[in-house]
């Protein structure tokens, strides 16, 4: 099921983002940047010389086709 009730008639939309987390067993952890791909994470990554963790996050979003008019 692609669309949450009431949405029938909506849009999903789904993007793949990928983050560069610094320090991130620290409390100031802290995310850095997103990228689209993996590999372009991987290479932006390399600049740190801190420890960090990559993440993959997804983000969904639902439009409806209501038109105020």
């Amino acid at each position: 099921m692609d669309t949450l009730p009431g949405l029938e008639a909506g849009t999903r939309t789904e993007r793949t983002e990928w983050r560069i987390i610094v320090n991130p067993d620290r409390p100031a952890a802290r995310w850095i940047s997103h990228h689209h791909t993996r590999e372009s994470v991987e290479l932006a990554a390399r600049q740190y010389a801190v420890p960090i963790r990559i993440e993959r996050r997804t983000v969904v979003t639902y439009t409806d086709e209501w038109r105020e008019g």
